[in-house]
């Protein structure tokens, strides 16, 4: 069995065998506190073997979240209907509120509908509509006017488009407060400029912003880090990704073994250094932490894993960085007791030694730039899908 697979069952017994049981929102879970998984990117793509992963959902979130989208318009369109529930509850409440605020107001006014219909073309009772029709909703990018206070509806109506979240993790990532910054590409910019900046951080969770959003983000935020490569590891690297040819790394290798005879640094090592930049050789490993305050286990943390991977990647091209280690900072770990089965029957699999490899193609220069077919899991090999339960809340 893969190390990805022994930590992420691992946590699964210790939460099946230690976890306390809590009512919740969202249903009953049994649950631990504060656990960490670690994973070396060298050693394939982490994601799991012991049951078949989606990683078309995956990717095409990512791309969501990277393209700073809070409406599910774009999941819909690609037939990925993870956020199909969150949506539907969100735009339920929005309308509930709104229809309240109705009556509300027709209490404290006197004011018939007929009436108020005249004054205020956008006053009038909402139906909530079927999922059904609420996701062909989305596809037309239909648009409704609501009111969210109890007071003139001139101040508080807003245009509420079938499918918005509000704002949570594209609007945090590409444009967080106000003024709003673009963590994501500060993030690249640091990496190019700064490497060793201990400030290269991505933050989702944003307080003021909670009454604005569908779901409060349960990935909270991550943490960038990098480490010098040795010239050995670089010219290892250069030859097992065919950045040079033949003749030039046999010239390389005799090169660098001049220098493990000098008795000090008189220059060249510097100029050897140079010379592995003019083939664009990486120079810096790069290594991605995730802290998430809230984990359903069962299927929200093998996405979580696979997708900070494959974020891993893309920092790296975009930097020309090494992917090094992904590690998960994990704090309320749960699985819903709807989850119990599918579990235990993964608990009972073996998976697969080896792991997948990632291909990134194209030279993007802009994140908005990656498109779907651009990313390449190769030799993914794994046992049966489980099914299990989405709680939604």
């Amino acid at each position: 069995m893969n190390n990805v697979d022994k930590q992420y069952l691992d946590l699964c017994a210790d939460i099946l065998h230690n976890g306390v049981v809590k009512d919740t929102r969202s249903g009953t879970v049994q649950s631990v506190f504060g656990r960490q998984l670690r994973f070396n990117l060298s050693d394939g793509l982490p994601i799991l073997t012991t049951k078949k992963v989606y990683t078309k959902g995956i990717i095409h979130e990512l791309l969501w979240f990277l393209k700073g989208d809070t409406n599910i318009k774009y999941l819909v369109e690609n037939n990925v209907h993870i956020w199909d529930a969150d949506a539907y509850r969100y735009y339920c409440e929005k309308v509930k509120k709104h229809n309240e605020i109705l009556e509300y107001f027709n209490e404290q006014y006197r004011i018939t509908k007929s009436s108020a219909y005249n004054v205020y073309p956008w006053y009038q009772h909402m139906e909530i509509e079927p999922m059904d029709v609420f996701l062909d909703n989305v596809l037309k990018r239909k648009s409704i006017f609501l009111n969210d206070k109890p007071y003139y509806f001139e101040v508080s109506k807003y245009n509420y488009t079938y499918g918005d979240l509000g704002k949570v993790y594209g609007k945090q990532w590409r444009a967080f407060g106000n003024p709003q910054i673009d963590q994501i590409m500060d993030l690249i910019e640091k990496l190019k400029t700064n490497p060793d900046d201990r400030r290269m951080l991505c933050v989702a969770f944003n307080p003021s912003d909670m009454d604005e959003m569908a779901l409060p983000p349960c990935h909270v935020m991550f943490q960038l880090y990098t480490k010098p490569m040795t010239e050995y590891e670089r010219l290892k690297y250069a030859n097992e990704h065919n950045l040079v040819d033949y003749d030039t790394y046999q010239h390389l290798v005799m090169e660098q073994s001049k220098l493990a005879t000098l008795s000090h640094d008189n220059g060249e090592l510097e100029i050897y250094r140079k010379e592995l930049d003019g083939f664009k050789i990486p120079k810096r490993k790069l290594s991605l932490m995730w802290t998430q305050r809230s984990v359903d286990v069962g299927l929200g943390l093998p996405f979580n894993i696979t997708s900070y991977a494959i974020l891993t990647h893309i920092f790296a091209k975009f930097a020309n960085m090494i992917p090094d280690e992904l590690i998960c900072s994990l704090g309320d770990c749960h699985i819903y007791f709807n989850e119990f089965e599918g579990i235990k029957t993964q608990l009972e699999r073996k998976g697969f030694d080896k792991l997948p490899k990632l291909i990134i193609e194209g030279n993007q220069s802009r994140v908005e730039d990656f498109k779907y077919d651009d990313f390449k899991i190769i030799d993914y090999k794994s046992e049966d899908a489980i099914k299990m339960p989405l709680s939604v809340g």
